[in-house]
Order: C-alpha cells, then structure tokens, then sequence
C-alpha cells in the first residue's frame, strides 16, 4: 500500500519536472524560432529582386516581364 503510494508521487514528481522541463525549452526555442521566421520573411521580397535583377542582367527574361516582375515585388513591400 505506502509502496504504492510511493510510486504514484514518484512517477507524478517525474512527469512535472519533464513538463518544466518541455516549457523550459519552449519558452528558449520560441523567440528565437519567431525571430528568425520574422528575417526570413522581411528579406524574402529583398532576394526575390536580387534573383529578378540577376535573371534579366543574364537576359533570361524580357524587359517588359522585368519591370512588371518588379512592380509586383515593389508593391509587396510597400504592403507589409
């Protein structure tokens, strides 16, 4: 019975320190995860006109898809 007893706090001890635990990392991993998405989003726009300028430096796409490309890409920042 008191051995029983015994086990149950002990397994409920161990499953509230991994509970701690798991929220530790959270509260870690979360930011930086969320800062990161956040660069990764604001410098999207930014890449897709370097790609863009490079493509019609090559002159792999006409001057009239260029500038259409880069008003597209233009206005997408200007929305954020």
């Amino acid at each position: 019975m008191v051995g029983g007893l015994i086990q149950i706090v002990l397994n409920t001890a161990f499953v509230v320190v991994l509970a701690v635990i798991a929220a530790i990392v959270f509260l870690i991993a979360w930011p930086i995860w969320y800062i990161r998405r956040r660069r990764a989003r604001a410098r999207s726009p930014e890449i897709a006109l370097e790609v863009l300028n490079r493509r019609y430096a090559l002159g792999e796409i006409a001057r009239n898809e260029y500038l259409q490309n880069r008003d597209d890409i233009l206005a997408a920042l200007v929305r954020r």
